[in-house]
């Protein structure tokens, strides 16, 4: 079992990935770099295992049209990649947001059933 939730740990942060970078971008264009630092507000720790999750939800996202790049050749050092929400990002962050609100109250019903359960039981 242990192994089984290993496997589907990534595919919850995943699911929250989406909507942390969407909101970050939301405020202003980033890179990667500054966005794996930002996901920490939505509860990532911003380890080597998120940065590559991180970086393969920016690509598909762009690949899907949610953001846009472009290379920043400016900065010091090699030219990297700033993202930007685009206005179907922006729609995709709506939708996502409304089904996490959702969840969120059903969790809390779930949660407050089993804490009832729990008190009966002690």
């Amino acid at each position: 079992m242990g192994d089984q939730q290993a496997r589907r740990a990534p595919r919850r942060a995943y699911r929250f990935l989406e909507p942390c970078l969407l909101v970050q971008l939301s405020r202003q264009p980033a890179h990667g770099y500054e966005l794996l630092a930002g996901s920490q507000e939505c509860g990532f720790e911003g380890g080597s295992s998120d940065s590559s999750l991180l970086y393969r939800m920016l690509r598909d996202m762009d690949e899907l049209g949610l953001v846009s790049s472009t290379w920043d050749t400016d900065g010091p050092g090699r030219p990297r990649r700033v993202y930007a929400i685009t206005r179907l990002g922006a729609e995709r962050l709506r939708a996502l947001m409304e089904e996490l609100r959702q969840t969120d109250r059903i969790l809390h019903v779930l949660f407050r059933a089993y804490d009832e359960l729990a008190a009966d039981t002690e």
